[in-house]
Formats: C-alpha cells, structure tokens, sequence
C-alpha cells in the first residue's frame, strides 16, 4: 500500500513539474516577443490557460502527498507547498527533486526491481495521456474544420447570390457586405478575392488532411470518451466537409476535380510526406505574414 502511495505521489509530482515548465517557458517567450498589443492579449490567454493546468496538477498532488503523510506519519514527510508557493518558486528549487520517494533510509527506496516499476508506471501513465491527448485535438481540428467549412460555404453562397432573398442569412449577409466595403472603401471584387485566397488555402489543407483523417479517428476510438459526441456523425461531417471543399475548389477554379490514383502503397506514403513538407512550409509562411502584419500595426 504505502508503495503505491509513493508511485502515484510521483507520478503526480512529475506531472506538476511538467506543469510549472509549461508556464516558465511561456512567460520567458512572453518576455521574449510580447510587446504588441495583440500579442500581449494572445499570451494572456495562453498563460490563463496553463495557469489552470498548473492549479489542477498541484491540487492532484497535493491530496496525494497529503494522503501519504496523513497515513504514514513516522516516515519521512512528503513536501507540501501551498499554490502560491509553487508559482513562486523557479525550477531549481529543491521542491522538484524526489525527496522522501528516494530516501536512502527507506528499504524499499534501494530495490532496484520497484524503482524500475515506479519508471515503468510513469512511462505508461505518460504515454497514455499524451494518446488522449492526440485524439482529443484530432478531434477538436476536425470539428473546427466542419464549422470553418460551413461557414465558408455559406461565404460561398452570399458572395455568389446563391442563397433565397427570403434567408435570413441572405439579408444579414448582404447587409454585412455592404457595411463592410463602405467601412473600408473597397469594391466587391476586393471580398472575393480574399475570401478565394482563403477558401483555397483551407481547403488545401483540407484535403491534404483527408488522406489520413478517417484511419485516425478511427484509430483514437479506443481513447474517446464515451459522453462526447459520436465518432460515426464526425466521419460523415467530415466526408460533408470534403465534398463541400471539392465542390468549392471546383467554383474557384471553374473546373471539375482530378483524382489521383496511386498504384501501392508506398507511392501513396511518399506522396503524404511531400503534403506534409508542403504544409508546413505554407503555415510557415503564414505565421511569419502574421507576425510581420502584427509588428506593422503594433
């Protein structure tokens, strides 16, 4: 019992770590770049964010060191820092070693079968959050891809006059337009083009991504949390989404679609690699477009 206890104690205190490391790299690139205005807000919601991992992390370890303590009083006491504390302190204090867990007056500490077991535990326990992990933000890109692509091709839609006078969304839409242009003074034509450029790179993306978008949904199943929402409907809105891009793509470009076939597989594996080096270089680009037009307006 008690070295269960310490294996959960630090496997929550590696956790916790991991944590404070998050929220230490973050605000030493927040010292680094966030001068502007707008990236002074996106660091701050950022930081929110892991502020409140930290907290979580801290408040599991600490009922677990507390749990300890309180059951094994005559051993060695495990440190029990209040939050404050923890955000305070930099990652050299001596809070982060492993203290009591590798206590040289403690028999078990020196079996050498039970720290491999303790490393093991952690290792597995690791590997398995990290998995959940990848299949929630699968999940959550997937379902941010539906709604961008729903509300591109209603952009689609407005912009070509293609939705009934009597929508609702016809007459917002033809309202937003106008105030839009007049806003900024700029012609039509100029909202067209922007929304081509983005609707051309999203569906790139898109499409790129369906190659392998059906195998890992499939294969995250096994790490789906049963209360959310059914892994069949986000299979048919992505096969949805797919067709509305072909359907998009082809109005861009007034052309029809050209599928590719691949004669195996490893043709098929290769050609993912170069979407891959393809992707990365056009978000490449992106990132650093946003940044020189953040540095511009700041």
């Amino acid at each position: 019992m008690e070295t269960k206890l310490l294996i959960k104690s630090k496997v929550s205190k590696s956790k916790l770590y991991e944590a404070k490391v998050g929220v230490v790299e973050l605000q030493r690139k927040w010292d680094q770049r966030g001068s502007g205005t707008r990236l002074q807000a996106r660091f701050k919601k950022t930081m929110t964010a892991k502020m409140k991992l930290l907290k979580n992390k801290w408040i599991s370890y600490d009922k677990k060191a507390t749990d300890y303590n309180d059951s094994y009083a005559n051993n060695v006491q495990m440190a029990t820092p209040d939050f404050e504390e923890v955000k305070s302190m930099t990652l050299n204090d001596h809070f982060w070693n492993s203290g009591s867990i590798t206590h040289p007056e403690e028999p078990w500490a020196t079996d050498s079968n039970v720290q491999k077991g303790i490393e093991a535990y952690r290792l597995v326990s690791h590997c398995q959050d990290e998995l959940r992990r990848i299949s929630r933000e699968a999940r959550q890109a997937v379902k941010w891809a539906v709604k961008t692509g729903l509300d591109l091709d209603t952009m689609m839609k407005l912009l070509r006059d293609d939705l009934s006078q009597e929508n609702v969304e016809y007459r917002e839409g033809h309202e937003f337009l106008f105030n839009l242009c007049g806003k900024y003074n700029i012609p039509r034509s100029v909202i067209e083009s922007i929304f081509g450029n983005i609707a051309r790179r999203h569906c790139r993306t898109w499409m790129a991504w369906n190659s392998h978008c059906t195998e890992l949904i499939n294969w995250s199943r096994k790490y789906f949390e049963s209360e959310e929402i059914n892994p069949h409907n986000i299979l048919q809105e992505w096969s949805s989404l797919i067709d509305s891009c072909q359907s998009i793509w082809e109005k861009l470009v007034t052309g029809e679609s050209i599928f590719t076939e691949f004669e195996n597989q490893e043709e098929l594996h290769e050609e993912g690699l170069l979407e891959q080096e393809e992707l990365q270089f056009l978000d490449a680009q992106q990132d650093d477009l946003i940044d020189l037009t953040m540095n511009n307006n700041d």
